[in-house]
């Protein structure tokens, strides 16, 4: 995938997850210690570059919006992830590995608190 492909795939994600703010976690593939940085939208999308080194450099890129309302599903294959989409109206689905996908739903137009959200996405999952 391209530089100008990801920043597109990352601002079509910000805009589908609008948040104020969002966290990205870079993890060692041979372990070691997990960097977290947060951005806001715009600047997310500008550091495309550097998240692509750290992930050719063995890093897994992992992101999530600081927003309750978003609640993440993983790891759904083919027919889980149709299974959801049948039901509920998925705010981004994302294609972690072949065959694996990782589904963000929107589950309220308002904040919610964090035990609430959870509460949703463990009902999505089951």
């Amino acid at each position: 995938m391209s530089a100008s492909l990801t920043a597109w795939a990352l601002g079509r994600w910000t805009a589908a997850l609008p948040a104020e703010l969002y966290d990205v976690r870079l993890v060692p593939a041979g372990g070691g210690r997990a960097t977290l940085r947060r951005f806001d939208a715009e600047a997310l999308v500008r550091c495309t570059g550097w998240l692509r080194a750290m992930n050719a450099a063995g890093h897994h890129v992992y992101g999530r919006p600081l927003d309750g309302r978003h609640v993440l599903v993983d790891d759904l294959g083919a027919g889980s992830l149709a299974t959801l989409q049948g039901r509920h109206r998925p705010a981004a689905v994302v294609e972690s590995s072949p065959g694996s996908h990782q589904v963000w739903v929107t589950v309220s137009a308002e904040r919610i608190e964090p035990p609430l959200a959870t509460a949703a996405a463990r009902r999505l999952a089951r």
